[in-house]
């Protein structure tokens, strides 16, 4: 395979070097690193740097031996994989997903990665994951350190495992998982809420810790996944990660699909909102699993967004912890909860949030008399109408015609404010419609009138 990169056109890559050297130097380092995960090319110290830029120059691939081996049971030595089994190695950019190589593995276990990149100069911003596919569940690994070829020489020869076997080497041990969700526990990390326009923003951190010797699989739940809902009231959750594959959102919660491995844990951030709907907040947020808090905060300083000061204070449930301020510097100072007691599975976590930003509730409340109003007078006016229409002068016609626009302009915006419900609008904008077109006739018919007079 090399033998055969090796007679690729050096002058055609180095002109394609030369233009993506024109990009800035973080387009750079991402766009190499995709170039470096296309179908496997000859590493730059093949072509022996002569004239490269240093940032390929710099760069190399290393063949990588993957041993995928099988425990049964907790007690049981390990043995070598079947023949098949799905591998694959995933190159991340600063957390971002950059491409799979994928292989299966062969009849000892093995699978053998020939082209996985480094580079010295961007190395701190690219990390390395493993993924086994068993039994219909993927199994995760976290790799640390960096791959590295002494011997780059060998990497001339076409690779043969009966002959030579990759310096890199990693041995991952897989075994048959269990649904059983009784050893899972869940860490409220933080939640941070801001206020924003018209609602406040939820930032949610959170650590889901398998405790037992077995795989837990997750997508055989009930639902499809564990599921993990947002707190009541909510809306539109959305995952900060963007390479999750084994947790997906669905409406106002997040389900965990995939499987966590003996003693791990898992980390998910995600954000939701709150939509203004008073003044005051109560949340509630109930996990299918045994959980504890670390911290709730809620800002007190005004932000440079903000054209007032927005004082949100928190308000611990009875019995459930205690809310003091805190400070991360100057004109930095949160309402924080903390020391709330660990929560049983299916038991909500409670607190209240206070000073949001709604809208009084008198505003409302006149908004709402103000249509009845209208509504009423619209009527009574459309039955008057009904009976001696003719009698109504051409300015009583005009005035009534601009009093329903107004009110019609109104709820426009009320529903722009989300004041009032869509069907609501629907329906009041009906009965002023049919009145208007009424009034439009009326006044049509006192101008065919005046001609004919």
């Amino acid at each position: 395979m090399f033998n055969l990169f090796r007679r690729v056109s050096f002058v055609s890559w180095y002109y394609c070097s030369l233009s993506l050297c024109s990009l800035s130097l973080c387009s750079l380092s991402l766009c190499s690193l995709s170039l470096v995960a296309q179908a496997q090319v000859q590493a730059p110290y093949l072509n022996k740097g002569d004239g490269l830029p240093p940032f390929f120059a710099s760069m190399e691939k290393h063949e990588v031996m993957v041993q995928i081996q099988i425990q049964e049971t907790p007690s049981a030595a390990p043995k070598d994989a079947p023949k098949g089994l799905k591998v694959g190695f995933r190159i991340l950019a600063q957390g971002q997903k950059v491409r799979d190589y994928k292989e299966k593995t062969d009849e000892l276990g093995r699978a053998f990665f020939l082209g996985i990149p480094s580079n010295p100069k961007v190395q701190g911003m690219i990390s390395y994951e493993v993924w086994v596919d068993y039994q219909g569940v993927r199994f995760p690994f976290e790799v640390t350190g960096i791959p590295k070829t002494e011997d780059k020489d060998v990497l001339y020869d076409d690779f043969d495992p009966s002959k030579r076997l990759p310096e890199n080497h990693l041995t991952l041990t897989v075994s048959p998982a269990v649904s059983d969700i009784s050893a899972l526990a869940l860490h409220h990390d933080l939640i941070e809420l801001h206020p924003d326009e018209e609602s406040l923003l939820a930032i949610h951190e959170m650590t889901i810790t398998n405790s037992s010797d077995q795989v837990v699989d997750l997508s055989h739940q009930p639902q499809g996944g564990l599921k993990l809902p947002a707190p009541e009231g909510a809306k539109a959750p959305e995952l900060h990660q963007s390479h999750h594959d084994e947790v997906e959102v669905r409406g106002a919660a997040l389900y965990y699909v995939g499987a966590l491995l003996p003693h791990s844990t898992k980390k998910v951030k995600w954000y939701y909102t709150l939509p203004y709907r008073a003044e005051r907040f109560d949340w509630e947020q109930a996990m299918p699993l045994p959980s504890t808090v670390g911290m709730i905060v809620a800002p007190q300083y005004k932000k440079p967004q903000h054209q007032s000061l927005i004082k949100l204070q928190l308000e611990a449930a009875k019995n459930s912890g205690e809310v003091k301020q805190v400070s991360t510097g100057p004109g930095r100072v949160f309402d924080a909860l903390r020391k709330v007691p660990a929560l049983s599975p299916g038991t909500p976590l409670r607190f209240s949030i206070m000073g949001i930003p709604a809208a009084p509730m008198w505003r409302r409340q006149l908004l709402y008399a103000s249509i009845l109003l209208v509504m009423v007078w619209v009527f009574w006016v459309g039955f008057a109408s009904g009976q001696g229409e003719e009698r109504l002068s051409r300015a009583h016609l005009q005035l009534e015609r601009e009093r329903l626009l107004k009110a019609l302009a109104r709820m426009e915006a009320a529903l722009e404010r989300k004041r009032i419900t869509p069907a609501r609008y629907q329906k009041e904008r009906e009965v002023i419609t049919a009145r208007l077109v009424t009034i439009y006739r009326a006044l049509e018919r006192l101008d065919q009138q005046g001609e004919l007079s």
